[in-house]
């Protein structure tokens, strides 16, 4: 485990990513890639059970409870917290990941104007996992979002675009982080929806799919179709499917 830190800390210190060692007993301070924000993982609570109590509830798995704190590097303006859990497992000999790797899986916005937690590791579906964004820069017309997105690609500084692969429901979507709210840009009807399939340079190929919850029977009777998504204008248009149309889960 040691190893894997230090290795984790060169990491950061490589692509630019800031480590702040604090004084012993004290919580590491974590620098955002810019150096606009310091991160501090605060721990609540650390919930241990035994395999018993796993057995007769779901959620009693071992987690470490924590209040990340995002502060200004300048030291001007105020702190933003967001509770987090580290769910790591039922395995009463398990231990809680290790802050540098949680740190290096936020999500951060090209101008960091908010930032998006790890998948806190309950058990779920397969799909797309559900984030949990937070405002960070002033005047943002929210405090913490969902963030429903995966393969996804920056239209601005504050909206980014991609796939949902949720359990018969294919879609493309916009999380727009002025509002903090997500809206969905193409979709269809189960067993057919859409995903993004190809990306040159600022424009997307969106192309239509079967989601998981297709039958033998919907292959022969699938159409193809396709859209190009320019990111500059969030504009569609229709165009001839060149790509295979197999869905991506």
């Amino acid at each position: 485990m040691i190893r894997w830190s230090l290795l984790l800390l060169l990491i950061l210190s490589d692509t630019g990513w800031g480590y702040v060692a604090g004084s012993p007993g004290r919580n590491p301070i974590f620098l955002s890639p810019q150096k606009r924000w310091e991160v501090v993982f605060r721990v609540v609570e650390h919930l241990q059970f035994t395999p018993e109590q796993t057995a007769s509830s779901p959620d009693a798995l071992n987690r470490v409870r924590y209040q990340i704190e995002f502060s200004p590097q300048t030291g001007q303006g105020p702190v933003r917290s967001i509770e987090y859990q580290d769910v790591y497992g039922a395995d009463f000999s398990g231990k809680p990941t290790p802050l540098e790797t949680l740190f290096v899986q936020m999500i951060w916005s090209p101008k960091e104007d908010f930032a998006v937690l790890p998948e806190e590791g309950w058990p779920s579906a397969p799909g797309t996992a559900l984030l949990k964004a937070l405002a960070l820069s002033p005047g943002l017309g929210w405090t913490k979002a969902d963030f429903h997105l995966d393969n996804f690609h920056w239209a601005d500084s504050l909206r980014v675009v991609g796939d949902v692969h949720d359990d018969c429901e294919y879609s493309v979507r916009l999380f727009d982080g002025k509002t903090g709210k997500t809206e969905i840009i193409q979709s269809g009807a189960s067993p057919e929806g859409f995903q993004i399939g190809r990306v040159e340079g600022r424009e997307l190929m969106l192309q239509k799919v079967l989601d998981n919850c297709r039958r033998e029977e919907d292959l022969s009777r699938f159409v193809a179709e396709c859209f190009t998504l320019d990111l500059d204008s969030l504009s569609l248009k229709p165009v001839t499917c060149d790509m295979p149309t197999a869905p991506r889960r």
